[in-house]
């Protein structure tokens, strides 16, 4: 009898975690997210182990842009699925697979980890190829295949030589298994999901025409859905179509106007419209950073479209795309920002830093800043050393070289004459007092101790100034910068720019 009661107990004590979770689901579906948090903490207090409600409370903490927040609930869903594991709650679906590694992969930004997890609920093992032949009977199958394919490719990128290779054999292997599972499905029932699924699984791999066609029979199944607009927005600014790919990304917000990811890839939609929509990319950048200056892409966004708005006349933008580009990368390196950048990634955004430099280096018409220059060398540089592949910082940091190599030697004069004009003249000022002072005998009269007095004086500024003047007329004196001094690069330099590619849809899974 005791035994039953306390059964009983445990039975109601998890019916009730489960209310108070399904409520969690239903407030945050209609954007009541602190009603939800609440109802996921009273499950939480129930049940300690209740490792989906610990998950969705990083995921939509994650969605308003609360990264910092997110990242440390997702640790106590990881122990919180640890213990569940040990307790043998959970995995015996893959779903509980599928959402751990969503955990690592996006917001703890633990690509290895994830990898491991997801092939931990595939059972992968690449010396052995039966286990491909296991998969299928669980719905969840598909979506992990999904995110494997997604994250070798990811892992492709920043590989070299024949490990480059085995990696995309494994993406292109998992690809078409996934590829025939929906299919198969697809010939059991056709469902807007799995259009969808199939479609954002040709857009990973770049088979675009394949995945434009199944997005739009998703569209046609289910006009309401968000994602399947979201992705084909994706695919049309990979086509170079951003009129279209505009109009489905304002669709897809339309139907998820709180998605940073979306809202992110219409601002980039627009800025790659030009002119007329740069300003309406500004807004749409800014109105994520008002509500978390923690999202890289925005930053990254945000350069580029100062970046096009220098390019088009106003050159005191290349500065604030300056600002921007700095702060995506601090921001990304801090591990509390929205993403972390991958080395590619972080190589094409140092270009586009050391090209606005460049160009605010030629915008100034009477005193260049050589000091752009250096720092724009840096920028190649670093660009260069993170992905060798990059051949346009390459020849932007050898174009540079050769400039700055040849101007050198009269930038050290700059740097030393401003200080000998002025230091010989601050001499002859104070020799004068001193000797005056002193009583010493002086043969000048007053008008030639005024033009000592006041001539030494006028040097000294004239020589502290010297740098930004090209000659100075003083009562007959006449001091003019050789033509030596006066070479500088003119014109442009020959940076061309960099495009950074827009555009990649992700969701933070979420258990429901």
């Amino acid at each position: 009898m005791a035994k039953t009661k306390k059964s009983d107990k445990i039975s109601k004590a998890r019916h009730d975690a489960d209310a108070y979770f399904d409520r969690g689901n239903g407030l945050a579906k209609i954007g009541e997210y602190e009603g939800a948090f609440e109802a996921y903490r009273n499950a939480i207090r129930i049940d300690p182990d209740y490792a989906h409600a610990y998950h969705n409370i990083a995921a939509y903490l994650w969605k308003q842009g609360r990264y910092k927040a997110s990242q440390e609930e997702a640790e106590r869903a990881v122990s919180a699925y640890s213990r569940a594991k040990e307790k043998k709650k959970l995995f015996y679906a893959r779903s509980d697979f599928l959402h751990l590694g969503s955990l690592h992969h996006r917001i703890l930004m633990d690509s290895p980890q994830a990898k491991a997890v997801w092939e931990e609920g595939l059972g992968v093992n690449w010396n052995e190829t039966a286990w491909l032949e296991r998969l299928g009977s669980d719905p969840d199958d598909v979506r992990i295949m999904t995110s494997l394919v997604d994250l070798y490719l990811e892992e492709k990128d920043e590989m070299i030589g024949e490990e480059r290779t085995v990696v995309y054999c494994h993406a292109r292997e998992l690809y078409k298994k996934a590829q025939l599972l929906l299919e198969n499905q697809l010939s059991q029932e056709e469902t807007a999901g799995i259009f969808h699924q199939l479609g954002q699984l040709q857009l990973i791999m770049k088979e675009y025409d394949e995945s434009e066609s199944n997005l739009r029979k998703a569209i046609e199944k289910d006009k309401d859905l968000p994602a399947p607009y979201a992705d084909l927005g994706v695919l049309y600014m990979r086509k170079e179509d951003y009129k279209k790919a505009k109009e489905c990304l304002e669709k897809a917000l339309q139907r998820d106007p709180d998605s940073f990811v979306i809202q992110s890839n219409l601002a980039g939609a627009y800025s790659l419209l030009k002119a007329r929509f740069l300003e309406k990319s500004e807004t749409e950048y800014k109105r994520i950073l008002a509500i978390t200056s923690q999202h890289v892409e925005s930053h990254i966004g945000l350069g580029k479209v100062y970046t096009d708005m220098g390019d088009l006349g106003d050159t005191d933008m290349y500065d604030q795309a300056i600002c921007h580009f700095c702060t995506a990368i601090k921001v990304s390196l801090s591990g509390q920002g929205s993403k972390t950048l991958k080395k590619k990634e972080q190589a094409d955004i140092l270009y586009m830093k050391g090209y606005a430099r460049v160009k605010l280096y030629e915008s100034t018409k009477i005193r260049r800043d050589e000091n752009l220059l250096d720092q724009a060398l840096e920028d190649f540089n670093k660009s260069f050393c993170k992905d060798r592949d990059h051949h346009k910082a390459r020849r932007a940091k050898e174009k540079l070289e050769k400039i700055l190599d040849f101007s050198s030697g009269n930038r050290l004069l700059e740097k030393i004459e401003p200080w000998l004009i002025s230091g010989s003249s601050f001499f002859i000022f104070v020799s004068t007092q001193v000797i005056l002072y002193l009583g010493q005998p002086i043969r000048l009269d007053a008008v030639g101790y005024s033009l000592l007095i006041f001539g030494s004086l006028l040097f000294m500024v004239a020589g502290l100034y010297l740098p930004h003047i090209q000659k100075l007329k003083v009562w007959g004196i006449e001091l003019e910068k050789g033509s030596v001094d006066q070479i500088r690069p003119t014109g442009t330099l020959g940076i061309v720019k960099e495009s950074i590619q827009h555009g990649k849809s992700h969701s933070t899974a979420q258990r429901n």
